[in-house]
């Protein structure tokens, strides 16, 4: 059998950003001029996640004890995150907060984006997301967005991510998609998410790949990461949304707790 030939299938070039959508078989993706996927579709299975970044993101279900009704993110790639979270939470009202009016037109035009009243894509720089300030809190806001030359100032600093926190509900979480490649700008982000969320802050490492989530709250501490509920709570939602939430709950308590906090647990 001949391996399936990429085919182009749409590019938008600027001065900024060199975007191009290609298909190769059941798969279709969104890169910015290299190789480096940065959102995708399985058109044969379009309802999943098919990028693991984005498949850990969904980590931020297991943080909350019931699952959201407000959500907001910064930054709309293909856009399927925001239609996973769609299908996913029927009660859900996703708002999506994207600069860039050609990359909305193609996550409703090649990554089936849904055309639908629970979920709102306003065009306008992420900065300006709390503007006019929503009268509701948010109970899940995540943060994927990028510039040029990698991760926006102007979304991943202490300003910006003290607003976040002035705006989420008070069990909500923040979500956070970083890359390590700019050691410089990786570190002002976390510095960032630890000034504003000073109680509780978790990473999550993202396998053979630079990105690294960070997660934040603000009602708890980062000991709460233990606590048998989440376990529970990721079990539930695997069997719901068909996700490795137990895994993933699992690999972030490795990467946060030493082995002997772990075994002191009992977790």
């Amino acid at each position: 059998m001949n391996a399936a030939i990429p085919r182009p299938l749409f590019r938008d070039a600027n001065p900024e950003r060199d975007l191009e959508v290609v298909q190769c078989g059941d798969e279709r993706y969104l890169h910015f001029g290299d190789h480096l996927k940065q959102s995708a579709i399985d058109l044969a299975r379009p309802d999943q996640l098919a990028l693991s970044y984005s498949r850990l993101m969904m980590t931020a279900l297991v943080l909350m004890a019931t699952p959201p009704q407000r959500i907001l993110m910064i930054g709309l790639g293909g856009g399927s995150m925001a239609r996973f979270l769609w299908r996913a939470l029927p009660q859900a009202h996703v708002t999506v907060v994207e600069r860039d009016p050609v990359m909305a037109r193609v996550a409703f035009s090649y990554f089936e984006l849904p055309q639908d009243p629970r979920l709102m894509v306003r065009l306008r720089d992420g900065a300006r997301a709390f503007e006019p300030s929503p009268k509701r809190p948010y109970d899940l806001i995540l943060l994927d967005a990028f510039d040029p030359s990698g991760l926006a100032e102007s979304i991943h600093c202490a300003k910006f991510l003290h607003k976040c926190r002035a705006h989420l509900s008070s069990d909500g979480v923040l979500a956070v998609n970083l890359t390590r490649s700019n050691k410089r700008r990786h570190g002002q982000a976390v510095n960032a998410i630890k000034a504003a969320f000073p109680e509780a802050h978790w990473r999550l490492p993202v396998a053979k790949f630079s990105n690294e989530l960070r997660f934040a709250k603000s009602s708890v501490t980062n000991e709460w990461l233990l606590e048998p509920s989440l376990r529970t709570r990721a079990q539930t939602l695997n069997k719901e949304l068909s996700l490795d939430f137990p895994g993933f709950l699992a690999q972030m308590k490795r990467v946060n707790f030493p082995l002997w906090r772990r075994l002191r647990a009992g977790r």
